[in-house]
């Protein structure tokens, strides 16, 4: 019976990640409409910076450690320009070893940030997190900063920047004993957030570097940290490779839960459209 409620409000949390995850695509869509067109006064049609994409992977092995790990994502993104560059990407993963799941994870991050005030921006992010290893059914993390474009190289493809704001937590996990009584267990904080975003062509490939360090004030020892590292080369016209790989730290994990975690990916990205 309490295996049922967790199953429940799994599918629950599981349906709550993507119904928010679609809601800002349609909204971002929505904004990224052109105004309808009043003359032909160019034969050339501009092309809006919104972008679109499918990404998938398979991991496996059998013999001696026998496991099926599949991974998938989609995101909209808008580039970096004069205005705003706006990402969101919603992810999954999820993994079995006979008849024990070793991974079940879902995440929908999305963020804005406003070029406004020259190397200045105004920075806003929502992450929405279901961990079952970690024994979280629910994360939620909002962040307010400013970010600072430390340096932009020539054309666009290499950029360093750094972004010092706060940070709002909310978790929903479960314990033995709030798993016995098929409840869960709840918690929240306020935290510091410094983090920092790195892009460069690397030859044919581009790399990318996405960190954020949050201390709780007062807290002591309560921190976390999480850090990605992509690597990805263009394959055909609309498929590239990627190389994807995490770290995540977190000090005052959930009971029962490692502080330690991290994750590898190669993956395969085709770009549905960019219209």
């Amino acid at each position: 019976m309490h295996r049922e409620r967790r199953e429940r409000k799994a599918v629950k949390a599981t349906a709550f990640l993507l119904a928010g995850w679609l809601a800002t695509a349609a909204v971002s869509r929505l904004g990224a409409q052109d105004a309808p067109e009043s003359a032909a006064d160019s034969e050339e049609v501009p092309t809006s910076p919104w972008r679109y994409g499918l990404e998938f992977g398979l991991n496996g092995a059998a013999g001696n450690a026998s496991f099926l790990t599949l991974l998938g994502g989609v995101e909209l993104a808008r580039g970096d320009d004069s205005r705003y560059s706006f990402e969101s990407r919603a992810s999954a993963r999820y993994g079995s070893s006979g008849a024990e799941t070793i991974e079940n994870w879902q995440q929908i991050a999305s963020s804005l940030r406003f070029r406004g005030w020259s190397r200045l921006a105004p920075v806003v992010s929502v992450t929405t997190t279901r961990d079952v290893r970690r024994r979280i059914a629910l994360q939620l993390r909002s962040v307010g900063a400013v970010g600072v474009q430390v340096w932009k190289g020539g054309g666009g493809g290499s950029s360093l920047d750094l972004d010092v704001g706060v940070a709002g937590e909310y978790e929903n996990f479960t314990t033995e004993a709030s798993q016995a009584a098929g409840a869960g267990e709840e918690r929240s904080a306020f935290r510091f957030s410094l983090g920092v975003q790195a892009r460069r062509p690397v030859g044919p490939m581009a790399a990318a570097l996405k960190g954020n360090w949050r201390p709780r004030p007062g807290g002591g020892s309560d921190q976390n940290l999480d850090s990605e590292v992509q690597l990805s080369t263009e394959l055909l016209e609309n498929w590239s490779l990627v190389l994807r790989y995490s770290i995540l730290w977190d000090e005052v994990p959930p009971p029962g839960a490692t502080p330690y975690d991290h994750k590898f990916g190669i993956l395969l990205r085709v770009a549905l459209w960019r219209s």
